[in-house]
């Protein structure tokens, strides 16, 4: 896994904790357990005690030979790879003679990947990341890199970065997060084949002066991966920056690896369709729903259900369980793309040609499927020594390119919130916000709808709309939130806390806007050390309607004055900018984070906060229709400068429908992408009740494919039937609105 793949995790899971944390608290138990219907499978209730591997009994070191004395690293690699039938390459084109890294290294009967990992060492190479199991590149590094590490005859561990994190939550303060995380790489043996990596379990971690404990029990953060490579991290319990040396850490990795599986092979894939078995040991049953070909690529679309079906959701185990080859038996590549439909144990797997150097290879003829009936959990001990977590540099290296603003295009303007005026005595809660949501034109949903809300006392004359909706929460203890499977806005009881109407609030403008949590974070990357990621930034959600058509949130959020109590000014320095994003929570929210200048001597609250926000709405659109589109034929439009092919729709099991679009444009613009299609696309059945899009698919060379369903089985207005009428608005012009905001008084981490 790459260091930008470890980023990005780690920054979304930190978001995705904080966020599923407060959710999970928010909901009441009805709702819980109609959330728990879309989550996937758990994990299996009886699993045998955990040994550590060399007590299991299983087979799991590669043992290789290498003797050599200045042999280029190509040499080595392909070496290894005939001693182990695992590619082994580099990532780059052949250096020119003269410039090869040479390598010597004496070793007889040595464990596979220690020794895989001691040549990278000596060449400042890495394994990288590969979506086939049976792969495994090498790249170079710019510069000498040292990662901490730990070596075991069945795996390899490493120390990838330290990140430092402290977010004010301003929602609740008790979810102050205050700690550090370590990342590491985990490189297993090719002959454990990994069903599932559960944790890291730590036995001791301390510095020098012992002011750094175990937190959460010592127990990662998060685990993910495939094949013979996993990403773990561990959260490190801040009590003291006093000494920034890690001094120790050891514990031991839980891996659970198959013993036994059986196999399934069904020739002439491309002739079957709808075909499934059940395999009682393993208690798994697999349908294979088809293989076809698009661009390329064979797609194969199966299901596997039963209480092991949690392996297939988290870890993507299901990518290396089936095997595509041609008459010769030559395999095809597993791409790595696997998507996952409606229901969740649906998924789609992509196959590509390996580019073979012994000849191209033929059409596929055979699929096999090879499904585990045992398991067994074993132990991985890890000890890693001196974890460097020094102080940055004086000035470091920017970790991303200066951020610049685009080009300012075309303004629009709002015509305003809609003005709502509602008068209510003790009138119930739910009725009151039905009035609302009449007269705004929105559609507001409650979870669980059978819950009453306590009876609301106002009188909102010519109010804005979020202006009234935000005083009802206050007083019935209910809140806007983003769930799945949902359209409009949709309303969750608080248990009797105020999140959302104690959050800083600014109505500055058209779009009110609050502000949901403040983080700091700077890393250490071991392998670019002269980079020192960091983050100062001020998370903000902007609130917007249904009317302002807004296709997306341009730029991080601009600071025109930020100022701490103690008058140190705040904003960012040009060149140094702080990481910020953007996106979409909802069809009714989009997040803007703000970047403040990232200093050790800020006070702990922000005086002052202005900036702005710069959205882009739709200002003209068409609408595309298309009858009967589970027999349609692929159908092209031409949108002003897009190109739009409409290619097919699918029922994939009960009353679910992947749409597939493809998009083609020689200016790309942000009113094409995103989560544009999964917001303007309108599936309904004969007597025009919607399907819910809850799935955008994945996005490839303008590819977008579009998963549909129900929104519940309870839900009296759902589909009853097959969809009859697709119905997408393509916008064809936009333009940009600038929304103001203003805080005072903002807690800093």
């Amino acid at each position: 896994m790459n260091n930008n793949s470890t980023r990005v995790i780690w920054a979304g899971m930190c978001g995705l904790l904080l966020s599923v944390s407060a959710a999970a608290q928010d909901l009441t138990a009805a709702t819980t357990r109609q959330a728990m219907r879309w989550l996937p499978a758990s994990r299996p209730a009886t699993r045998p005690a955990a040994v550590l591997v060399e007590q299991s009994g299983i087979d799991a070191v590669t043992l290789i030979t290498l003797h050599a004395q200045d042999v280029p690293l190509r040499t080595v690699l392909a070496d290894l790879s005939a001693q182990t039938g695992l590619d082994i390459g580099l990532t780059w084109r052949a250096d020119a003679p003269g410039d090869e890294l040479l390598v010597s290294i004496d070793a007889d009967k040595r464990p596979f990947w220690p020794t895989l990992y001691e040549v990278c060492r000596r060449t400042n190479c890495s394994p990288e990341y590969s979506a086939d199991p049976r792969r495994i590149p090498i790249k170079r590094f710019s510069q000498p890199t040292d990662r901490p590490f730990s070596s075991h005859q069945s795996a390899v561990v490493t120390a990838t970065r330290l990140t430092q994190l402290e977010v004010v939550d301003l929602v609740e303060p008790k979810k102050n997060v205050k700690q550090m995380v370590v990342s590491m790489q985990m490189f297993v043996d090719p002959k454990l084949t990994v069903l599932d990596c559960d944790s890291l379990a730590l036995d001791q971690m301390t510095n020098r002066p012992n002011e750094l404990s175990i937190s959460a029990g010592g127990r990662a953060a998060f685990a993910v991966g495939r094949g013979w490579e996993w990403g773990l991290q561990v959260p490190v319990e801040i009590r003291s920056p006093a000494d920034r040396n890690l001094q120790k850490l050891r514990g031991t990795v839980r891996l659970t690896v198959k013993t036994k599986s059986e196999q399934w092979v069904i020739d002439r894939p491309l002739d079957v369709k709808g075909v499934e078995r059940l395999f009682d040991k393993g208690n798994w049953k697999v349908r294979v729903d088809g293989l076809t070909q698009d661009k390329g690529k064979w797609k194969v679309q199966i299901n596997v259900s039963g209480p092991n079906a949690y392996w297939t959701t988290r870890s993507e185990a299901l990518a290396h369980m089936l095997r595509l080859t041609d008459a010769e038996g030559k395999a095809y590549r597993s791409s790595g793309r696997i998507t996952s439909g409606f229901p969740l144990e649906n998924h789609s797997i992509s196959f590509v040609d390996p580019q073979s150097k012994s000849g191209a290879i033929g059409p596929p003829t055979k699929l096999v499927i090879d499904v585990p009936t045992e398991w067994r959990d074993i132990l991985i001990p890890v000890s890693l020594h001196n974890i460097p977590m020094t102080e940055p540099p004086a000035d470091p290296v920017a970790a991303m390119p200066p951020w610049k603003p685009p080009v300012a295009g075309k303004q629009a303007t709002s015509d305003g919130p809609r003005l709502v005026t509602v008068q209510a005595r003790s009138r119930p809660g739910e009725k009151v916000v039905a009035d609302l949501a009449a007269q705004a034109k929105a559609t507001i949903l409650r979870q669980p709808p059978e819950l009453r809300m306590p009876p609301v006392t106002g009188d909102w004359k010519s109010k804005p709309f979020w202006i009234a909706l935000r005083d009802i929460c206050a007083q019935t203890g209910w809140q806007p939130t983003s769930l799945p499977f949902t359209e409009g806005i949709t309303l969750t009881p608080q248990l009797g806390r105020t999140l959302f109407t104690a959050r800083p609030w600014s109505a500055h403008g058209s779009f009110p806007a609050t502000i949901i949590r403040v983080t700091r974070r700077e890393e250490i990357d071991y392998d670019n050390p002269q980079h020192w990621p960091r983050e100062f930034s001020v998370g903000i959600l902007v609130l917007t309607e249904a009317k302002d058509k807004v296709l997306t949130c341009l730029t991080p959020a601009e600071v025109d004055r930020a100022v701490d109590e103690n008058g140190n000014v705040l904003n960012p320095k040009p060149g140094r900018q702080s990481y910020a994003w953007t996106g979409s929570t909802s069809c009714w929210g989009w997040y803007a984070a703000a970047p403040l200048d990232f200093r050790r001597d800020c006070g702990t609250r922000l005086a002052e906060f202005k900036g702005r926000v710069r959205l882009q709405v739709q200002t003209q659109s068409e609408l595309w229709q298309i009858d009967n589109p589970l027999k349609a034929a692929v159908t092209e439009r031409t949108f002003g400068k897009a190109q739009f092919r409409f290619v097919s729709l699918t029922k994939l099991r009960d009353l679910a429908y992947e749409l597939r679009l493809n998009v083609q444009s020689k200016e790309p613009s942000p009113a094409l992408w995103g989560d544009l299609l999964l917001k303007n696309a309108r599936l309904t059945d004969s007597e025009g009740r919607p399907f819910i899009a809850f799935n955008p698919g994945s996005m490839l060379r303008g590819d977008r494919s579009i998963t549909f369903g129900i929104r519940g089985l309870s839900d009296p207005g759902r589909p009853r039937g097959d969809p009859t009428k697709l119905t997408i608005e393509v916008p064809t012009e936009a333009g940009e609105i600038t929304v103001p905001f203003e805080f005072k008084d903002v807690p800093l981490p």
